[in-house]
């Protein structure tokens, strides 16, 4: 369960999305990830399917800064992102190319970033819910 609140609202739901069409069911599942609060972050969480889109280990993903998943064209969209997150609270719809252990570029779709906060007051970072390469977030979710 991915659990964050945005504008003083709890909100939690699963990171995985079944959908049935024609008798058959596809399950799709999001990727979760989170940076710490630094002004250089580095990732502090990341699921499966996170890692599995940088070509990591958990072990390997935890401690990379941000900024290291991201090719240097985008470095400073990538700050901008964070700082209107920071002022704002939340960012959704967007998508940023990355780049995986091995430099190779692929995108996270249809990206949403949250602020993450102890209390509701004491910032400690960011989050991040995309969804994998070949399906987008049905429009009627979120």
């Amino acid at each position: 369960i991915v659990s964050f609140i945005m504008r003083g609202i709890s909100y939690q739901c699963l990171p995985v999305l079944i959908i049935v069409t024609g008798g058959s069911t596809r399950t799709h599942l999001m990727g979760v990830l989170a940076h710490d609060g630094c002004d250089d972050p580095c990732f502090i969480s990341a699921n499966i399917q996170a890692t599995n889109c940088f070509n990591t280990t958990q072990n390997e993903f935890m401690g990379l800064h941000s900024r290291d998943n991201v090719s240097e064209v985008y470095r400073s969209t990538l700050n901008t992102l964070l700082s209107y997150v920071k002022n704002n609270e939340f960012v959704s719809n967007y998508t940023m190319p990355r780049v995986d252990k091995y430099n190779q570029h692929f995108c996270l779709n249809d990206r949403m970033v949250w602020l993450l906060q102890h209390n509701g007051h004491q910032l400690f970072g960011q989050a991040l819910l995309f969804w994998p390469d070949d399906f987008k977030r049905p429009k009627s979710l979120l």
